[in-house]
């Protein structure tokens, strides 16, 4: 029989429920090697990976995926590190991130002021970059008026 308050229960949206989220988001940051969004180390390429392999059961559980898909309203690609490429992980890893805290496992950047040895190094390092929309304190930060050039 149908329940009571008229809602078909096989046709109802899920409830998306803030604390999963945070757990698969938080579940994706410390897979890259990350502590938490506070985290200002820089992992290397190779780590990263090595990150990744090591936490390959959790990444390729259907039930994961399930979760994510659900929780982000995204498609989960494939997140078998040892079939597919870094870049591709971390395109769907900085959709949660970005979704979640404003934040993104990203390739460091290098200035233009660096010597060529640590311009090297930099380009195989992540870091945990910050959206530059809000401060430290959750507060929006106050954008300049736009520019009129003549």
């Amino acid at each position: 029989s149908a329940p009571s308050n008229g809602v078909n229960c096989m046709t109802a949206q899920p409830k998306i429920q803030p604390a999963k989220k945070h757990r698969i988001a938080r579940g994706l940051l410390q897979s890259c090697g990350f502590t938490d969004i506070n985290d200002t180390r820089k992992i290397t390429t190779e780590q990263l990976h090595v990150n990744l392999l090591a936490n390959k059961d959790v990444l390729t559980d259907p039930a994961f995926a399930r979760l994510a898909h659900v929780e982000f309203q995204r498609k989960v690609p494939n997140l078998d590190v040892s079939n597919v490429p870094l870049a591709s992980m971390l395109k769907f890893i900085e959709g949660v991130t970005k979704d979640m805290y404003g934040v993104c496992v990203s390739r460091v950047s290098q200035s233009r002021k660096q010597d060529v040895d640590s311009k090297v190094e930099e380009r195989n390092t992540f870091h945990i970059k910050r959206s530059d929309l809000f401060t430290l304190d959750g507060r929006p930060k106050v954008l300049p008026p736009p520019r009129h050039d003549k």
